[in-house]
């Protein structure tokens, strides 16, 4: 017999099954139906056994005959059972796929990580230019399809009916100035440019005979105008591109900023002042637009005469819009800092912050990173003041990075790093280790590569902060991560090179560092005998013979280990391990050849590399040594001495004051003397004809090293006659006159003034770096106690009267610098 079970109790049978733990998922239909069965059972046994006895059977049909209509709801909520499984079948199979579509794979989530860890990158839109192929097929086919509109050709059908008819009019116009001007010519926009002027003056003569205007000539399309524009720029026929516009408007063609501002962008780049205002004031309807007071300032920038002075007209003319409530962009910023940044003077380097500042407060209050980057790295100038620049490098990379939020750059940490490693102090050196640690660590994709890879300069500036404290170690293991990582330089990669910069900083870390062994507190044995003393004392001092990078390996040459040299001995032989790698001739022989030569392979053997390398020789080795290298180690690499070179010898010199050392000192000074004043000689008339200024402050120490010399060897006449030859070829008198005055450096307070509204460097911040050479009673002290320790007093007036007199002088030419400008 067939038993009914009511709907409720098997959907509490279905609810309870689903909440025992460990039930199945009721996203897999098989689930579904397996539980709708198990509904079934627990609902079946609940139910009272079947009735056997007739009277119970009749009794039932009775009931299903007084109820006539509840076998029928029976029914139907059975059916209504079914639909609702089913139901909930459909939904498990809609839900199992849509979880399946939403499961990732492994490349799929390691692609998703990769886009999630990436920094963005800002991609400036590229402008759609056309090709200069285009144009000038472009131009061509113009030049082709004019030519049927000559008197003698026939019109086609591509050919407008007005068009028709005025190629069959003669023109009562005579062509022959443009005949000559544009006339047959085998460039064929000077063809196009005729034709077309043919075309409209037999058009504007048949419109003045008919009496209409405003007829439109279907000659060129506006895109064919472009092509022509563009065509005549790329020749540098300026004056035909202007010509070119002034057709289409004749035409009634549009002249968007697209097809303008490519002649503007000529005459900017050409500096042509005149031709580019010209062109703003005649050609253009509207204001100016961003690019083109861009270009305008440009032009302004590029006229500049002489390279080393300030563009006054270009800061004028920036100024100018800002005060029409028309700012140029940030790149005309970013291009006149640049522009100041690139100059030797310390004005045009405060007259760059001033501008940064000075555009945040008018113009543009956030920079954007390479603008940051920029200034950043303006804090490690030779210009700048170092103490105070790396506190300001730091506080701009936090502001770039933390308070703006902009994504860093290698060139950025590179800037930071190179910034406090310049300092010269401890803590900020430390500062730049961290750094250059948070820029592979923090960085990294979702493989746990570094996104940041330290190139050339990263090196270089890290080795600029060890080589002031002279930490040797740090300097050796980044010349050892520089050769392991030129050398895992994979497909594709950016290779770090090892180059003459890295190098220079590595042998003057050698220069500054001080080895802890020394010789006096070396005890020998008593055993020793005379001949192991002997060859301990020269194996510790190095002879001249020494000194000299040799081509072939010695048996007992220096070897790189991982412990730093022990003792000045250790040093030289290290060092001239190292430059024998870099030797220029070092190629040639076979027998030196090993895998870490080719690390050095991109080093360039300069003046700056051999004084560097000399200087070493200077602090961990004899006069005499030294002096033997500077003497014929030039010739034989084949470079040229410069000022620095003279100055660190005589400074050697001059530091020599006992021992043997002391008695070299004085010749190895004369012998070098007279070079050194040739090259003055030749510096002056540099300057003189408009070359690079001189450098009053290397001259003023060669000069004063010189008297030094002369004054402790006790030759006291001599070095008053370097005294009176100073004051002779730099008078006190000429001090007195400060350098020439800009109104752009002006600080009166008036209404309007083109100059920077805010300045970050004051008058009184900004050293004088014109000021020629002096003498100071610091330079002349030791010649001073000579002369006291004589008792010559007519001498020692004479030499008060030259340090008063300087004095004197300087302190004019700071009254008169302060007074300009109603200062």
């Amino acid at each position: 017999m067939s038993r009914t079970l009511p709907v409720a109790l098997l959907d509490i049978a279905l609810t309870q099954c689903l909440g025992r733990a460990g039930a199945p998922s009721i996203r897999n239909p098989a689930n579904i139906r397996m539980m709708h069965q198990a509904a079934l059972a627990a609902v079946t046994d609940t139910l009272p056994p079947p009735m056997s006895h007739p009277q119970a059977f009749g009794r039932l049909k009775a009931r299903k005959v007084r109820r006539g209509t509840l076998a029928v709801r029976t029914a139907l909520s059975s059916t209504e059972l079914q639909k609702r499984v089913q139901a909930l079948e459909v939904a498990g199979a809609i839900e199992e796929s849509s979880v399946d579509a939403q499961s990732y794979s492994e490349e799929q989530l390691v692609s998703i990580y990769e886009d999630l860890l990436s920094i963005p990158t800002e991609e400036s839109p590229t402008p759609q230019l056309t090709s200069r192929e285009q144009d000038l097929n472009a131009v061509n086919a113009v030049d082709l399809r004019l030519l049927e509109s000559e008197p003698d050709a026939q019109p086609t059908q591509n050919h407008s009916p007005l068009l028709a008819v005025l190629q069959l009019s003669r023109s009562p116009i005579s062509l022959a100035e443009q005949q000559t001007k544009y006339g047959p010519s085998p460039e064929p926009y000077k063809r196009v440019l005729w034709r077309v002027e043919c075309l409209l003056q037999r058009l504007e003569a048949a419109q003045a005979r008919a009496g209409t205007a405003g007829v439109s000539l279907g000659v060129l399309t506006a895109a064919e105008g472009e092509a022509l524009v563009r065509v005549c720029v790329d020749a540098e026929d300026f004056e035909a591109a202007e010509y070119s516009l002034s057709l289409m408007k004749r035409l009634g063609l549009s002249t968007p900023e697209p097809v303008v501002n490519p002649v503007l962008e000529a005459y900017a780049s050409k500096g042509l002042v005149f031709e580019t205002e010209q062109f703003l004031t005649n050609v253009l309807t509207a204001p100016p637009t961003e690019t083109q007071r861009h270009l305008h300032v440009k032009a302004h920038l590029r006229a500049a005469a002489a390279p080393e002075t300030i563009p006054e007209s270009a800061l004028s003319v920036l100024h100018h819009y800002e005060s029409q409530h028309a700012p140029a962009p940030m790149n005309t910023y970013t291009m006149l800092i640049t522009n100041l940044f690139s100059k030797h003077s310390v004005i045009a380097r405060a007259q760059a912050w001033d501008i940064f500042t000075h555009m945040r407060y008018v113009a543009h209050p956030n920079p954007d990173a390479f603008l940051y980057t920029m200034m950043i790295r303006a804090c490690a100038s030779p210009f700048a003041s170092y103490r105070g620049e790396a506190e300001r490098a730091l506080d701009l990379w936090t502001e770039m990075t933390v308070d703006k939020g902009l994504p860093p750059t290698v060139g950025a940490y590179n800037a930071v790093i190179l910034a406090c490693a310049r300092s010269g102090e401890l803590s900020y050196i430390n500062e730049a280790f961290r750094l250059a640690k948070q820029m592979l660590d923090a960085h990294r994709d979702a493989h746990g590569s570094s996104q940041f890879r330290p190139n050339s300069k990263t090196f270089c500036a890290l080795l600029e902060g060890a080589k002031r404290v002279g930490d040797l170690n740090r300097a050796r293991w980044i010349l050892a991560e520089m050769v392991r990582v030129g050398e895992s330089d994979g497909a594709g990669r950016a290779s770090v090179h090892i180059t003459e910069e890295a190098m220079m900083h590595l042998l003057h870390t050698y220069t500054a560092y001080t080895p802890p062994f020394r010789r006096g507190i070396a005890v020998f044995k008593q055993a020793d005998s005379d001949l192991d003393v002997s060859a301990a004392s020269s194996s510790i001092l190095p002879s001249s013979d020494a000194s000299l990078p040799e081509l072939a390996p010695e048996p007992n040459q220096a070897s790189f280990t991982h412990l730093p040299p022990q003792s000045r001995a250790e040093v030289i032989a290290e060092v001239q391990s190292l430059f024998r790698r870099i030797h220029p001739l070092a190629a040639k022989s076979t027998a030196s050849s090993s895998r870490y030569d080719d690390a050095f392979a991109n080093v360039t053997v300069s003046t700056r590399l051999v004084n560097s390398y000399i200087s070493v020789f200077y602090r961990h080795s004899s006069l005499r040594t030294s002096m033997d290298l500077f003497n014929e180690f030039f010739e034989k690499m084949g470079v040229e001495r410069n000022a620095r070179s003279y100055t660190e010898a005589l400074t050697k010199c001059a530091m020599s004051k006992q021992g043997a050392d002391k008695d070299t000192a004085l010749g190895f000074a004369t012998s070098i003397w007279d070079r050194w004043l040739s090259l003055e000689r030749d510096m002056r008339e540099d300057a003189n004809r408009g070359g690079k200024a001189l450098d009053g402050r290397i001259v003023e120490r060669a000069r004063t090293l010189m008297i030094r010399v002369l004054a402790i060897h006790g030759k006291i006449d001599e070095a008053l006659d370097h005294v009176r030859a100073f004051v002779q070829d730099f008078p006190p008198p000429a001090i007195r006159t400060p350098r020439p005055w800009t109104t752009i450096r002006g600080t009166r307070t008036v209404l309007f003034a083109p100059r920077p509204l805010v300045r970050t460097t004051t008058p009184v911040e900004i050293p004088d770096d014109t000021v020629p050479p002096l003498l100071t009673f610091g330079d002349v002290d030791v010649l001073h106690h000579r002369l006291v320790a004589l008792g010559r007093g007519k001498d020692i007036g004479y030499l008060k009267w030259v340090v008063k007199s300087y004095e004197g002088a300087l302190r004019t030419r700071r009254e008169k610098a302060m007074k300009k400008d109603g200062n």
